[in-house]
């Protein structure tokens, strides 16, 4: 398991966490399966660009963070 991957993994479920979302809340904003952000959160998948931003534009987040 790539360290990289879940360390974005695990800021992303923590900003998730803070706003108080589930990840079926995430998945459907952010138009991706439920299962797909939890191996994204878990560093189990590897995530295209595309998704990333969704993700960071949901979560309102910084893309460097």
């Amino acid at each position: 398991m790539n360290d990289n991957l879940k360390e974005i993994g695990l800021r992303i479920a923590q900003a998730r966490k803070k706003k108080s979302m589930s990840q079926a809340d995430l998945a459907e904003k952010a138009q991706v399966s439920i299962s797909h952000i939890s191996d994204i959160e878990n560093g189990k998948s590897n995530l295209s660009l595309d998704i990333f931003t969704r993700i960071v534009e949901v979560l309102q987040i910084s893309a460097d963070w």
